[in-house]
């Protein structure tokens, strides 16, 4: 619905407006703003979009008649074909929202860019104003960039950063047992050396304990530079954060129990190798880096921490702090004291 229609069949470009707002409804899709701009190429289709002014948009699934995707931004949308690639990109601009509800999937930014399938197109039969398949819900982005203030909230992770890029990735069905991570990172086995395991069992390790039933919440990530892979398996319903890379003050935490103190980590770079909610491997980076629990504390240039195996140990030089009851020789002290073995 519109007040105003102007169309210049010499450019090819098509102003709709309404104060109240322009609403363009194609099948399970609606947008709203007060002022939508369309270019088309000689076939009609439309090539660039623009959505100037506080608007929204939103897709419903026609099965379940929920929401797929919904979105909001304060000062435009734009849409219009990447020059570099063969996608389509969608940027939003001023407080933009992107949200897949049944996901449980939010972002937040003052820019959100996406990179798109190309839409299909129509042919020479299509009319002015039409969005040819443009059904931004039922699209699913190839590449996404956010910029300040970035707010990224999931199953999986919780992110805030000033700028954020994401990539996805789809793959065939997995095969019982396959992670997400990238076989790349597989093979690498997560950037650890070959006699990880030979160092774990050094001074800078440790091994508290923990039960079966341990639980995880989704991991708190807090760096200037966040990039992440998402994998999408055929047949699976979720898309999952495979890999994660950080740079610049970054602060991790992963919760566990409830009134527990997190596992955190802090440094200057990190990547997160992610294989399920409680199988995951981190490589953190500073001059030092440190990784904190209830248990433990380590500090060196090079962390390394893999929670499948319930281990962590230092490359190079570090220091391993951990709470005992009990002296050297055996005997019950009076109360807890910090041990710290420094190598």
């Amino acid at each position: 619905s519109m007040t105003r229609m102007v169309y210049d069949a010499e450019t090819r470009i098509g102003v709709l407006n309404d104060p109240s707002g322009v609403r363009v409804v194609q099948d399970s899709s609606e947008m709203q703003s007060p002022q939508i701009e369309l270019v088309h190429d000689e076939n009609g289709d439309v090539t660039h979009a623009r959505c100037i002014g506080a608007g929204w948009l939103k897709s419903i699934d026609p099965e379940t008649n929920e929401i797929r995707l919904a979105a909001q931004w304060r000062n435009e949308l734009r849409k219009y074909p990447d020059r570099e690639s063969e996608f389509d990109i969608i940027e939003l601009d001023r407080q933009a929202v992107v949200s897949r509800p049944a996901e449980q999937m939010s972002l937040s930014a003052d820019l959100v860019r996406l990179w798109i399938d190309p839409t299909n197109r129509s042919g020479p039969t299509a009319a002015p104003g039409r969005l040819e398949d443009n059904r931004l819900g039922g699209m699913r982005p190839r590449r996404m960039l956010a910029r300040s203030n970035v707010e990224l909230v999931g199953p999986q992770m919780h992110g805030r950063t000033k700028l954020l890029e994401a990539w996805f990735e789809d793959r065939p069905a997995r095969r019982q047992g396959e992670s997400a991570a990238s076989p790349a990172v597989r093979t690498a086995a997560a950037t650890a050396p070959a006699d990880a395991s030979k160092r774990a069992a050094g001074p800078a390790a440790s091994t508290p304990e923990r039960t079966d039933d341990e639980s995880s919440g989704p991991m708190d990530v807090a760096a200037d530079h966040i990039r992440m892979l998402i994998v999408q398996y055929a047949g699976e319903k979720d898309p999952e954060v495979a890999e994660v890379w950080t740079k610049g003050h970054i602060d991790v935490r992963q919760y566990r129990e409830e009134n527990e103190p997190p596992l955190q980590m802090t440094g200057e770079t990190m990547s997160i190798i992610n294989r399920s909610d409680s199988e995951q491997t981190m490589v953190v980076v500073g001059a030092p880096a440190h990784v904190r629990s209830p248990q433990m504390h380590i500090e060196g240039n090079n962390v390394n921490v893999d929670r499948a195996r319930n281990v962590a140990w230092v490359d190079g030089p570090g220091l391993l702090e951990v709470p005992v009851d009990r002296d050297l020789e055996g005997n019950q002290l009076p109360k807890h004291q910090l041990l710290s073995i420094r190598r």
